[in-house]
């Protein structure tokens, strides 16, 4: 078990004996040696000498022992070691297949677990998937499925069974053995890893939940055609054996009749030799009885005998029986002193049982009083609270109705006093025309001579920049609802704008300098909410219905489709741009060919994705398959948004990553990680992450890809922004994945992440993407989490446990609940590092998920430590367990319960 013993076993000639041994007839000597292989096995460096000199043989061999607790050690060795792909083919070359897939359907559920894990393994070599089936292993795994009940064999089936459907070849099969039912019932199981396998499955086989009334009428449909085919089966058998026994008494009636023939010849050729017969009988009549008198004597002697040796046994079995009787008395009366002793003892715990329930339910009777007590002050406080706030929510009605009430009744002031005013200038600039026709040269004014020309009535606004695009993580929301000072000019501004777009005149200058007004007015952040108020998106869409991509964008077209792009930035504005079905026709402008133009439309793009009822409709207009074939163009401008929007489609959605991973989209996106340019590479290592995460067959294209060392490299780099992309992508790239993990370990990227959160210049955002791929490198990984015991890792994690940015309170809670899982060197280092203050505090805090990882780092650390456990309660840690375990959230009740389980 310890792993420093490993290289001192090996060194020192260890294997060769153990392999010695494993040929011994004693089934413990074998269990041990199986044993010891399993452990070595769990060190990735020995397990080449483990397997060499026909050891990988030896193993396989004890599947046939028929001794379950050494066959569960072979295939928990079998499993560990079939995570490298050279090693799969060398199982599959020494017969190691047929003997898992046979042991999928033992009763032990230990076998079961081991068999599941193995063939979850060897799946993941398309090249296995054939000869699997032919020995049979769709039945037995399709059962399993079915009806197995534990989570671990689940996710391992449902994981094997989403390899197999992957491949092409095996789509059908699997349909027509029916796996998509056992599928659907684990995608409702409520383990999230479970549900995803069985989703991606489902996915890969085109299929989708189906309702409960249509899977009871296919139940009912299959019983049905089952008892069919049972009543067919039983008429055939019936039929079947009537016809047997049919032939079979007519095959007697043939024997018996020749038999009557037989005797009755053989009775004729007696006859004749009766007389002589006779003679013969007598004189051996004569000599028997002689004979009899002979055999009556030796039978008396024998029965005087037989009599003496009856008597003799008798006695003997007298004195066997009372001695038997005797002992048994001596051992009834030992298990009714025994049994009394039990039942005194039992009943003595229970009695402490009962009393010390009684204490803890008088203290849970107290605290509930004085929680009763607490909720009681606070309901009437909130009472208080919610009538006031139903007063001032009715007159903040009330004054809202004035508002806009006010705010149309201005805007039609303001349009009419824009009118008259234009109106006006017309007048104003016919009747200066007139005079300059008769004065042709120079008009008078006060202050001296003016052009003509610079007396023209123009509509001025401010110009403002636009100011560089945010990224993808950050943001426009609207403001609240009071009107400034500032706002009511900006109105005025807005409808004077307005004006020319709600009637649009002849001449498309004016069009585009409306236009061009509105994007200076629209790169404001608060005019965005004002100029939808004002109905601007509806125009701006009638707009873009007009536009032929094939022929190009004329000027207003184009200058509508900055403005929407602009107002897009608003979350708001989203949901107007699709009731107004403005989706379809921004997705439908992206094949133009004009540069300036197309990027406009991806920017457009971009928010709008940030919707999830839009990443759907954008999904199902198919604009992933669009944006792939443009990762890999030499255009960094749009190679920078194409990869920011496949980022925002594929972040948490598994069907987006589907489609990404169908389109070919990974091997460019991988190849943009060593791009020059600093802006492409971080995006592409985002995107990597974004596209990864919680898909296993994304993360082996990706280590298999050689993405894994370049992503690890971009950890060191001197731009802050690429190492937090870079530690999003290992930790998406990590999650869930054994393989990977020991791939990014030997890369050795865990000393960069420690630097990162070391590091007093980074920020917390970057310390929060670092923190989570610590979280995912070290869950249910030994040999990461061994890497932890020295250095300034755990003391930093501790640290930040206090950190007021809540997205790095939340990873370093989880990644001290990961290094300490099943680690007990790592809890004492937690421990002393002072974890345990931070832990207790962060149960008080309001974010739930802070709430369930404290519960759970305390779970992991109090496990198999009284010590640990004494630390926890003398920090106070049950009474706010206590509150949470009242939770209406069902994880956190869940992890109180698990948290007061182990103090108590």
């Amino acid at each position: 078990l310890n792993e420093e013993n490993h290289d001192m076993i090996i060194n020192e000639d260890g294997l060769r004996l153990l392999k010695s041994l494993a040929d011994s007839d004693d089934i413990k000597i074998k269990r041990a040696v199986c044993n010891a292989f399993a452990n070595l096995c769990s060190d990735e460096d020995s397990v080449d000498e483990v397997l060499s000199g026909g050891g990988l043989k030896m193993i396989i061999g004890f599947l046939d022992s028929g001794d379950d607790e050494l066959i569960a050690g072979a295939l928990h060795t079998l499993a560990n070691v079939a995570s490298a792909d050279d090693i799969k083919q060398d199982i599959v070359a020494n017969g190691g297949l047929p003997p898992i897939v046979k042991l999928l359907g033992h009763q032990n559920i230990m076998i079961q677990k081991g068999a599941a894990t193995a063939i979850a393994n060897l799946v993941e070599n398309p090249e296995n998937h054939q000869p699997m089936v032919d020995l049979g292993v769709l039945d037995p795994l399709i059962l399993l499925a079915r009806r197995c009940k534990n989570p671990e064999i689940q996710f391992r089936v449902a994981s094997a069974l989403n390899n197999m459907a992957s491949n092409d070849s095996m789509k059908q099969l699997l349909k027509d053995n029916d796996a998509v039912n056992p599928l659907k019932s684990l995608a409702r199981n409520r383990d999230p890893e479970i549900k995803r396998e069985a989703i991606e499955a489902l996915a890969e086989l085109g299929y989708s939940y189906v309702a409960k009334d249509k899977r009871k009428a296919r139940g009912e449909a299959a019983a049905l055609e089952r008892e069919r085919l049972e009543r067919e089966r039983l008429a055939y058998e019936t039929a079947e054996r009537e016809r047997m026994e049919r032939e079979a008494k007519e095959a007697r009636a043939r024997e018996g009749f020749t038999r009557e023939g037989i005797q009755r010849e053989t009775f004729q050729r007696e006859a004749s030799s009766v007389e002589r017969e006779r003679k013969e009988r007598e004189a051996q009549e004569k000599r028997a009885k002689e004979q009899l008198e002979r055999e009556r004597i030796e039978r008396e002697r024998v029965a005087l005998v037989e009599k003496e040796a009856q008597e003799r046994a008798m006695r003997e079995a007298i004195e066997r029986e009372a001695r038997e009787q005797l002992a048994a008395e001596k051992a009834r009366f030992e298990r009714e002193r025994m049994d009394a002793d039990a039942r005194n003892r039992s009943e003595r715990e229970a009695l402490e049982k009962q009393a010390r329930e009684a204490r803890e339910a008088l203290e849970r009777a107290k605290y509930e009083r004085a929680a009763l007590e607490r909720e009681r002050t606070l309901r009437e406080a909130l009472e208080k609270e919610a009538a006031d706030a139903r007063e001032s929510l009715e007159r903040a009605k009330a004054e809202r109705e004035q508002l806009e009430r006010e705010t149309r009744e201005a805007l039609e002031r303001d349009a009419q006093l824009a009118r008259a005013g234009m109106e006006q200038a017309r007048q104003d600039r016919d009747a200066l025309e007139q005079r300059l026709n008769e004065q042709p040269r120079e008009v008078v004014v006060p202050g001296g001579y003016v052009d003509g020309d610079e007396m023209k009535m123009v509509k001025v606004t401010e110009i403002l920049e636009v100011d560089d695009e945010r990224d993808i993580d950050e943001d426009y929301d609207e403001e609240d609802d009071e009107v400034t000072e500032d706002d009511r000019r900006e109105k005025a501004k807005i409808a004077l704008v307005m004006v020319d777009l709600w009637e649009p005149s002849d001449d498309s200058s004016v069009t585009e300098s409306a236009l061009r007004k509105l994007g200076a007015l629209a790169a404001k952040e608060r005019n965005r909410k004002l100029i939808r108020i004002a109905g601007a998106v509806p125009i701006l869409v009638d707009i873009l219905k007009e536009a032929d991509p094939s022929i190009g964008l004329t000027p207003i077209q184009s200058l509508a489709l900055s403005d929407l792009a602009l107002l897009c930035r608003n979350v708001r504005n989203r949901e107007e741009v699709r009731r107004f079905d403005g989706l379809i026709h921004v997705l439908r402008i992206a094949y133009v060919k004009d540069e300036k133009d197309l990027l406009e439309d991806l920017k457009a793009l971009k928010e709008l994705a940030k919707n999830d009822r839009n990443k759907i409709m954008l999904r199902e207009g198919r604009l992933i398959e669009f944006l792939v074939p443009r990762v890999d163009r030499d255009n960094p401008p749009v190679q920078e948004l194409v990869l920011d929007i496949l980022t925002i489609m594929n972040l948490n959605e598994v069907k987006s990553q589907v489609v990404t991973r169908d389109a070919n989209g990974i091997p460019p996106i991988i190849k943009l990680l060593s791009h020059k340019d600093i802006e492409i590479s971080r995006r592409a290592a985002r995107c990597l992450g974004a596209v990864a995460q919680n898909n296993r067959k994304i993360q082996q294209i990706a280590r298999k890809s050689k993405a894994v060392d370049t992503v690890c490299k971009m950890l060191t780099h001197s731009n802050e922004e690429v190492r937090k992309s870079s530690a999003g992508a290992v930790a998406a790239l990590a999650e869930n994945d054994f393989s990977n993990q020991i791939a990014i370990r030997k890369c050795g990227a865990i000393p960069s992440l420690v630097k990162i959160i070391s590091q007093e210049g980074n920020s917390d955002d970057t310390k929060e993407q670092a923190c989570a791929a610590i979280r995912s490198l070290a869950k249910c990984n030994t040999k990461v989490q061994s890497d932890f015991k020295e250095g300034l890792g755990i003391p930093t994690l501790v640290k930040l446990l206090s950190s007021p940015h809540i997205g790095v309170k939340i990873h370093a809670t989880g990644a001290i609940m990961e290094l300490a899982r099943d680690h007990s060197k790592n809890s004492d280092v937690i421990c002393c590092a002072g974890g345990v203050n931070p832990l207790v505090a962060a149960l008080d805090s309001e974010n739930k998920v802070v709430q369930y990882l404290s519960e759970g780092a305390i779970w992991a650390l109090a496990r198999k430590s009284s010590k640990r456990r004494a630390l926890f309660r003398d920090a106070n840690a049950l009474e706010p367990l206590r509150v949470l375990k009242m939770s209406d959230n069902p994880q956190v009740k869940k992890g109180a319960d698990w948290a007061i389980e182990i103090l108590s």
